[in-house]
C-alpha cells in the first residue's frame, strides 16, 4: 500500500476522533514531549529514530500551539498522519512504542487512532488485538471498528466471524452491520451468500438491507443481480421491493426493463407493486397504459385512481373513460376517496358530477366515509340531503363507529335528530356497537 493512501485512509478515523476539538489545546504537550511529536507532524521521521527526531527540535516552533497556529484547518492532522504512517512502514514496533510512551489523554488517543488504523489495512487482527489491549474505552471501541471495516475490505467473512465471537449486544449488531456494509461494496456475490445462509439471525433482514444500501444507490443492475440470487421467497421480495422503489425514480427504463424480464411469480409481484408509485409520480399517462400489466390489476387501478385523481382529477376522469363500467366505478371511487381527505368539500360536488349509477353511489359512500374522519356532523348532513335511503344506510354503517369513538355525547345527540326508519336503525346499532355501555 502507498503512504499516501495509508495516510488517506486513517486520516478520517483521525479526525472523527477530533471531531469538535479546536486543535490549538488538542495538541499542546509539555517542551520535554515536544521534539517527536513536530518531527513527526513535519515530515521529519527520516530515520524513525527518537534520538534523530529529537535532534531536528531546534527547526521546529517553541511549543505544539505556536505551530499548529500556522497551520489552519487539518493542515496539521495531515501532516500528523502522513509522519506516523511513514514512521510506521519502516519501524512499526518503535513508532508504536513511541505512542504508548506518549502522556495519556486526547492526543495519544489520536495518534492511537492514525497508528492502528494504518495497522489494520495490513493486520487487522494486529490492530484489533492492539486497540483491546492498549488503548480500551471509547477510542478503542471507535478504532476496532476502523480495524473491522479494513478487514472487511480483505475477507469479510473472517471479521464477521470474530466479531460475533468477541462482541455482544448493541456493539456486535453494530459492528457486523458496518462490515456487512464495507464487505458488500468490495464482494456483493459473497457478502449476499453469507447473508441467504443466516436463516436463524433474526436480523437477516436489516443485514440485507444495509448490504444493498450502498449498491442500490450506486449500482443498481448490481444490486438486482444479487436478489436474484436469493431466489423467489420473502427476503428476495422485501429487497427487490426496496429495490425497485429507488431504483424507478432514479432511472425509468432500467427499472422497468429489469421487472419485465424477471419471471411471473412472488419475487415480480412485489417488484411491480413497490415501482408503481414512482412509476405514477412521474408519467402517471403512461403508468395508466400498463396497469393491466400489473398483478392483482385492480390493486394497480386503485393505486392509479388515487395517486393520479389526487393530483389531475380532470385528467385522471377523461382516462377513465375508456375504461369498462364497473372498472371506470371502481377507478373513480378510489380518486374521489383520496381527494376527500384532503378536500373534501371539493371531492363532494365531483361526486354529485358523477353518472347516476352504482358508481355514484359507492363515490358519494367514499366520500362521506373519508369526510367523517374529519368532521363527521358535516359528512352525515350533507349525504342526508343528497343520498337516497340504501345508499345512507351504509354510509352510517361505516361513519358511526369512528364517530362513536372520538365524539360519543355529539354522535348520540346527532342520532336523535334522525326520523325513524332504516337509516336510524342501522346508526343506532353501529353506535352501540361501539359504544355498548352507552345509549
Amino acid at each position: 500500500m502507498k503512504r499516501s493512501d495509508a495516510a488517506g485512509l486513517v486520516l478520517l478515523g483521525f479526525v472523527l476522533g477530533a471531531a469538535g476539538r479546536e486543535i490549538v489545546g488538542q495538541w499542546k504537550v509539555p517542551a520535554p514531549r515536544l521534539a517527536p511529536t513536530v518531527a513527526v507532524a513535519s515530515g521529519m521521521a527520516s530515520s524513525g529514530s527518537p534520538v534523530a527526531m529529537e535532534a531536528r527540535q531546534s527547526e521546529g516552533p517553541g511549543d505544539w500551539a505556536a505551530w499548529a497556529s500556522t497551520s489552519p484547518g487539518g493542515a496539521a492532522r495531515r501532516r500528523v498522519s502522513t509522519g506516523l504512517v511513514s514512521w510506521l512502514e519502516r519501524d512499526r514496533d518503535a513508532a508504536l512504542a513511541w505512542v504508548r510512551a506518549q502522556p495519556p489523554g486526547v492526543m495519544r488517543n489520536d495518534l492511537w487512532t492514525i497508528a492502528l488504523g494504518a495497522l489494520a489495512e495490513a493486520d487487522a487482527p494486529a490492530a484489533l488485538q492492539l486497540a483491546r489491549s492498549e488503548v480500551g474505552g471509547e477510542t478503542g471501541r471507535r478504532i476496532a471498528e476502523i480495524a473491522y471495516r479494513a478487514w472487511a475490505r480483505r475477507d469479510g467473512g473472517a471479521a464477521v466471524a470474530d466479531a460475533s465471537t468477541r462482541l455482544n449486544g448493541l456493539p456486535r449488531v453494530t459492528t457486523i452491520e458496518a462490515i456487512v456494509g464495507e464487505w458488500a461494496t468490495h464482494d456483493p456475490a459473497a457478502t449476499i451468500d453469507w447473508i441467504r445462509a443466516q436463516t436463524n439471525d433474526p436480523r437477516q433482514e436489516a443485514l440485507l438491507s444495509v448490504a444493498l444500501q450502498g449498491m442500490v444507490q450506486s449500482e443498481p443492475e448490481l444490486a438486482a443481480a444479487c436478489i436474484v440470487r436469493l431466489g423467489d421467497g420473502p427476503l428476495a421480495q422485501q429487497a427487490a421491493a426496496s429495490l425497485s422503489a429507488r431504483w424507478v425514480v432514479e432511472d425509468l427504463a432500467a427499472a422497468r426493463a429489469w421487472a419485465s424480464q424477471l419471471p411471473p411469480g412472488d419475487l415480480r409481484r412485489a417488484v411491480e407493486a413497490s415501482m408503481l408509485p414512482g412509476w405514477i409520480e412521474q408519467d402517471p399517462a403512461g403508468a395508466a397504459a400498463h396497469w393491466r400489466e400489473f398483478s392483482p390489476s385492480n390493486s394497480a387501478l386503485e393505486q392509479l385512481a388515487r395517486q393520479w385523481g389526487a393530483v389531475d382529477f380532470a385528467a385522471a376522469s377523461r382516462w377513465a373513460e375508456s375504461l369498462s363500467s364497473a372498472e371506470r366505478a371502481e377507478f373513480v371511487n378510489a380518486a374521489v376517496a383520496q381527494r376527500a381527505l384532503d378536500a373534501p368539500v371539493e371531492a363532494a360536488q365531483l361526486a354529485l358530477q358523477l353518472p347516476a349509477d352504482e358508481g355514484r353511489e359507492r363515490a358519494l359512500i367514499s366520500v362521506a366515509v373519508a369526510w367523517a374522519n374529519s368532521d363527521p356532523a358535516a359528512a352525515t348532513t350533507w349525504l342526508s340531503g343528497v343520498a337516497g335511503e340504501a345508499t345512507r344506510r351504509r354510509a352510517v354503517r361505516d361513519i358511526m363507529p369512528v364517530w362513536a369513538s372520538t365524539d360519543p355525547v355529539r354522535a348520540w345527540q346527532w342520532l336523535q335528530t334522525l326520523p325513524a326508519g332504516s337509516v336510524r336503525d342501522e346508526a343506532v346499532a353501529a353506535y352501540r356497537f361501539a359504544q355498548p355501555n352507552r345509549g
